[in-house]
């Protein structure tokens, strides 16, 4: 019921085209080994979709009710420290003292994520 409640997720969810997406048929040994940013798109938004829809409800079990809870706060506090440690390594990347080859991985962040400065 959980892998194709995650199936129909990625099957029907609207994504730009940048987006990577997940094999329709994750899960199964035909689909192969997923790519990291699969992983990412899986974790990020078709997993949270997915267990929202079968255990958000009022009326779903308590005890899947409380898994999802502890797999969202896990995400939450996840990307959250990521988001920190990247800021931090981008203002340490703007920093005097940074060695010059290290400063590049800037001007390569700044060029992946389109921004400036």
């Amino acid at each position: 019921e959980v892998l194709q409640c995650i199936r129909d997720v990625i099957r029907d969810t609207s994504k730009p085209s940048w987006f990577g997406s997940v094999p329709g048929n994750f899960g199964d040994s035909s689909a192969g080994t997923i790519k990291a940013d699969e992983w990412r798109s899986l974790i990020t938004v078709y997993l949270p979709v997915a267990l929202i829809s079968l255990w958000g409800q009022p009326s779903s079990d308590t005890n899947m009710k409380s898994v999802l809870d502890h797999t969202m706060e896990l995400l939450e506090t996840t990307m959250l420290q990521s988001y920190i440690k990247g800021a931090k390594l981008r203002a340490w990347l703007s920093r005097p003292e940074c060695p010059p080859a290290v400063q590049e991985c800037k001007v390569l962040l700044d060029r992946a994520y389109g921004t400036k400065g």
